[in-house]
C-alpha cells in the first residue's frame, strides 16, 4: 500500500469519525462597527437556534465531552459556546435559548466580571476606528519601552459600516490596518502595560474613558443570574483574556487556576470547563488546564469533534452573522 493510499484510507476513517461540532460565539447584538465579527443579531442568532433544534441534538457541552470520552457520541450532536463574558450574553442570548430549550456554556473572564472598562479590544476599536479623524502621529511608553507610528493617510476616518473588511488583511496605511497593528501591539503587553498603553491612546485619540453600554461586561450577579438559567453553565476563560503562550509558565498557571478558583467562589459550584481567551496557548498550556483540574478546554480553531479529539484541545466553529441557510450549509461543511 503506497503512502497516499493510506493518507487517503485513514482520511476516510477520520471524517466517517466525525460525530459532534461546537459552536463558538461571542456578542448577540447588532453593532455598526464589528471588525472581529463577534456579533451575531438576535434575529439570526434566534434563526440558527431554531435550524438547530430542528436538525440537530444539542447537548450541554459537559455532556458532550463525556459521550466523547466514552465514545458514545451520536452524529449530529452540537454544543454552544460563548466567550468573554458579555452582558448581552444574559440579556439577549439566553431568553432564545431558554426559548428554543438549548443549552449553552458561556465562558466568562474572571478578573473583567463588573469591570466598569470595556475589553481592551474594544476600547481600542473606540478609540481608532469610531473615532474621527486622529492626529498624525501616536507615540507610547509602556513595558519599558517607546513605539511610534506615524499615521499617514491613515488619519483620515473609518467608515465602520464597510461589511466584510477584515483587520488581518487590511492594508498597513489604511485606519482599519493602523488599527490592526496596534491592536497586535497591545496583545503582547501584560496587563499593566497594556492599561498603561491604552490611556495613552484614549488621551491622544481625544475619546476618552467611556463605558458604552452595548459593550457592557456581565456584573457578579448577572453572571450568577446566567448560571441560574435552565440549561446555562458558566466555563473560564482566564483571569485577564491573557495571550497564554506569552506569558512564562507560572503566570500561565495562576491564570488558568485562579480564574477557576474565582468562578467556583462566585457561583458556589464546581466549574469544569476552559476555553483559551484567543485560542491560544502553547505545548505546556494543555497540561497546566488539566492540573487546574478542569475536565476539558475548547480552541478556537475550526473543525469537528473526531474520536481522537484531546480534550483538552476540542475544536470550535466560528458563528458569524449568517442567515439560517449559510448557517445550515457552514456547519454541514464543518462536520465533513
Amino acid at each position: 500500500m503506497t503512502g497516499r493510499l493510506r493518507h487517503w484510507i485513514t482520511e476516510i476513517r477520520r471524517r466517517r469519525a466525525a460525530k459532534a461540532c461546537i459552536l463558538m460565539y461571542h456578542r448577540v447584538a447588532a453593532e455598526e462597527c464589528d471588525p472581529w465579527d463577534l456579533c451575531v443579531s438576535p434575529q439570526r442568532f434566534e434563526d440558527q437556534l431554531r435550524s438547530l433544534a430542528r436538525d440537530y441534538r444539542v447537548v450541554a457541552l459537559t455532556e458532550l465531552l463525556a459521550e466523547h470520552l466514552s465514545q458514545r457520541l451520536s452524529d449530529g450532536t452540537v454544543a454552544i459556546t460563548f466567550d468573554d463574558g458579555y452582558a448581552d450574553n444574559l440579556q439577549a442570548a439566553a431568553p432564545l435559548l431558554v426559548r428554543n430549550g438549548l443549552p449553552a456554556t458561556f465562558f466568562v473572564t474572571s478578573g473583567a466580571i463588573g469591570s466598569q472598562r470595556e475589553f481592551w479590544w474594544d476600547r481600542l476599536e473606540r478609540c481608532l476606528l469610531v473615532a474621527g479623524q486622529l492626529p498624525d502621529r501616536l507615540q507610547i511608553s509602556a513595558a519599558g519601552s517607546e513605539q511610534s507610528w506615524d499615521l499617514g493617510s491613515a488619519k483620515v476616518g473609518f467608515d465602520p459600516s464597510v461589511r466584510g473588511a477584515k483587520p488581518w488583511e487590511a492594508d498597513p496605511t489604511t485606519r482599519l490596518g493602523f488599527f490592526y497593528e496596534i491592536w497586535k501591539y497591545l496583545r503582547g503587553l501584560d496587563e499593566v502595560a497594556r492599561e498603561q498603553a491604552l490611556a495613552a491612546v484614549e488621551q491622544w485619540s481625544g475619546t476618552g474613558h467611556q463605558t458604552r453600554p452595548t459593550h457592557r461586561i456581565l456584573s457578579a450577579e448577572e453572571v450568577r443570574e446566567l448560571a441560574g438559567l435552565p440549561g446555562m453553565t458558566i466555563g473560564a476563560h482566564s483571569v485577564s483574556h491573557a495571550t497564554l503562550s506569552a506569558c512564562d509558565a507560572s503566570v500561565q498557571r495562576l491564570e488558568i487556576r485562579r480564574s477557576k478558583e474565582d468562578l467556583q467562589h462566585l457561583l458556589g459550584r464546581r466549574v469544569p470547563m476552559f476555553a483559551y481567551p484567543f485560542g491560544d496557548f502553547g505545548p505546556e498550556t494543555p497540561g497546566m488546564v488539566r492540573e487546574a483540574g478542569f475536565d476539558g478546554a475548547c480552541i478556537a480553531d475550526p473543525g469537528a469533534v473526531w474520536v481522537d479529539t484531546d480534550p483538552f484541545q476540542l475544536p470550535r466553529v466560528a458563528v458569524l452573522d449568517w442567515d439560517a441557510a449559510e448557517f445550515a450549509r457552514q456547519l454541514s461543511r464543518a462536520r465533513q
